[in-house]
């Protein structure tokens, strides 16, 4: 959920078909009033972030690598909308719909074997018992390392932000050599690639608070101590 300027509103809604499960997924951008009355859909795309198991078990198996929607807003009011299957972005406007879009050329990233290791060290499989009781276990379960397909390539990012000024910070899926210095694509407000950019000492600011020729953002090392930290753009 993000509010524009003038106050109003916009949520991200996802929808499981709940009559077909193994049907993708519907994601929904939707304008509120300021005292959340709704006003239109922005945006709608099928994702495809689970497929339902239903022969031998009800299950519900991620899936890896999946492409979604992101999508940001600028401090003049607009949002930033791009599905992460293409390198592709839409600019919109509230209240006139979509005013312009671009996209920009990659090289897609192959999923490696340790992609695929990596993803399935992150599962934690949530098992309920007979009594009821709700036990959280590590390990992949064998009906989901059974049931995953991966794709061959990553979606082309990972991330939107837009800075104080309105540019626009792509985060695309990086090499594994740039993992520890993430690499962004930056965007003038109207799609026009401005430069790739590093962050020095730091992440991708998937959390930003942007302010005049810099941004706020978070840092968390592997104790899990947060550092607030002010970051300068610089030429």
């Amino acid at each position: 959920m993000q509010a524009l300027p003038d106050g109003r509103i916009l949520i991200q809604i996802e929808k499981i078909k709940r009559d077909s499960l193994d049907a993708p997924q519907e994601m929904f951008i939707d304008l509120y009033s300021r005292d959340l009355g709704f006003i239109k859909t922005v945006y709608q795309h099928e994702v495809r972030r689970a497929t339902y198991l239903t022969a031998s078990r009800p299950a519900s198996v991620p899936v890896p690598f999946a492409a979604s929607v992101h999508w940001e807003t600028t401090p003049a009011g607009e949002i930033i909308i791009g599905y992460s299957g293409r390198y592709e972005f839409e600019i919109h406007n509230p209240d006139k719909g979509r005013i312009l879009s671009f996209s920009h050329t990659y090289t897609p990233i192959e999923i490696m074997a340790k992609d695929k290791e990596r993803h399935f060290r992150g599962i934690i499989a949530t098992v309920t018992g007979t009594d009821g009781t709700v036990i959280r276990q590590k390990g992949v379960p064998d009906y989901i390392s059974r049931n995953t397909e991966f794709p061959r390539y990553k979606p082309a990012y990972q991330g939107v932000k837009a800075d104080a000024e309105g540019n626009i910070w792509v985060l695309p899926y990086a090499l594994e050599a740039d993992r520890a210095v993430p690499r962004m694509d930056v965007f003038d407000s109207a799609g026009r690639f401005l430069s790739s950019v590093r962050i020095a000492d730091g992440a991708f600011p998937h959390i930003m608070a942007p302010l005049p020729g810099g941004f706020w953002t978070v840092r968390i090392n592997r104790d899990g101590e947060w550092t607030i930290v002010k970051y300068r753009i610089t030429e």
